[in-house]
């Protein structure tokens, strides 16, 4: 999963005087407003299509995050970061657009063990307290899994912040002539899963949440993809499926034999 977080380590204290004020009052926050750093909206948009120079099962996410923050200079001093997970390092990656309060504002990318991070913002710069939104763009490729012989698309649609997030709504879109099947919602709190309402409007998969995100909450989303859609197996991954399903069928039976006192011949 995604994860969005505090970007740059503290540098220092900066002493606001006289500019304070006016810093908050163009933000649209006074200070009794601004209190606890905390996410006031966090907005999610993927557009799901056929990656246009790659294989039939690899699928192009165009993703634009919206995120509508309070920072009162405590944790949020610079700016943020958005981890992109890429399981290929050769998958196509790219960051569209990055923006701040509706201005471009200055980023770069870095490499972590699973995928890329945009830094958003400059070490040199404290960002104003008061309210703030960032627009964060990029594409990226990812591929199905196989899940009970269908194909599941994974999608993060937030992932785990270190505060409060007040509200949150995703949408998904699908550019191909594939329909939302099977829609599926989760969310994640405190190690604890528990399933979210799924909704389709015009053919949009909407998420919605109807109660505040505790810090470190995820929500996740899956949509299936048709098998024929799916990477072709290599025989060794299709001796390994085929294994697989069968040691899981015969536990499954044991279980049940079990459960039942049924006894087993010698």
């Amino acid at each position: 999963m995604d994860r969005l977080g505090i970007c740059f380590v503290v540098l220092g204290v900066l002493c606001l005087g006289d500019g304070a004020a006016s810093s908050e009052e163009a933000n649209g926050a006074s200070t009794l407003e601004l209190g606890k750093e905390r996410i006031l909206h966090y907005q999610r948009h993927i557009d799901v299509a056929l990656a246009p120079d790659g294989p039939r099962w690899i699928r192009r996410l165009a993703v634009t995050d919206s995120i509508s923050l309070i920072s009162s200079g405590d944790q949020i001093k610079h700016g943020i970061y958005l981890d992109v997970p890429i399981l290929e390092s050769s998958w196509y990656f790219e960051v569209l657009q990055v923006q701040m309060d509706g201005d471009f504002v200055p980023y770069h990318v870095e490499d972590f063990p699973y995928g890329r991070r945009i830094y958003v913002g400059e070490a040199g710069q404290t960002l104003a307290p008061g309210r703030h939104t960032f627009r964060i763009s990029y594409a990226n490729d990812v591929e199905p899994r196989r899940s009970n012989g269908e194909g599941r698309l994974s999608l993060t649609i937030v992932g785990s912040w270190g505060f409060t997030i007040e509200r949150v709504t995703g949408y998904v879109n699908l550019r191909t002539d594939d329909q939302v099947r099977d829609p599926a919602v989760q969310r994640v709190s405190n190690g604890r899963i528990s399933a979210m309402p799924t909704q389709i409007q015009n053919g949009e998969f909407v998420i919605e949440t109807s109660e505040p995100l505790l810090p470190g909450d995820t929500i996740l989303a899956e949509i299936g993809i048709p098998q024929s859609d799916l990477r072709p197996l290599s025989p060794g991954e299709a001796f390994q499926l085929a294994m697989s399903s069968f040691l899981q069928d015969l536990i499954d039976q044991l279980s049940v034999l079990w459960e039942n006192g049924t006894p087993m011949a010698e």
